[in-house]
């Protein structure tokens, strides 16, 4: 089951040109991935361990300057409801503080 969609003339260009775009940023896409895999086609190309190690020596560093940090600093990370409740009280206070200062301001 088929169904068209009626467009106007003007719509009908917009796409047309939306659909170019969307072709050609792809097309770069692809060409930067194959640029890439060539380069480290040619780099590699005696050794299949090179270009293992060259997609995971990122990863593994990543994995142990993780460890090492959180065996370093031994904190628990805020999660996003507390920094929320911390900026909430500091909103709070400020509001306290204006209105204070505002009624102090009447009041003299």
């Amino acid at each position: 089951m088929s169904f068209m969609i009626h467009v106007s003339p003007e719509e009908e260009e917009l796409l047309k040109k939306a659909w170019t775009a969307y072709d050609w940023s792809m097309l770069k896409f692809n060409s930067k991935l194959r640029f890439l895999f060539q380069g480290l086609r040619t780099r590699y190309r005696k050794s299949f361990l090179g270009f293992l190690w060259s997609l995971l020596s990122p990863l593994l560093s990543m994995v142990v300057l993780a460890v090492v940090f959180s065996f370093a600093f031994k904190q628990d990370i805020k999660t996003v409801k507390d920094i929320g409740n911390y900026a909430t009280e500091q909103l709070q206070k400020r509001a306290e503080y204006k209105k204070n200062k505002f009624i102090n301001s009447l009041v003299d």
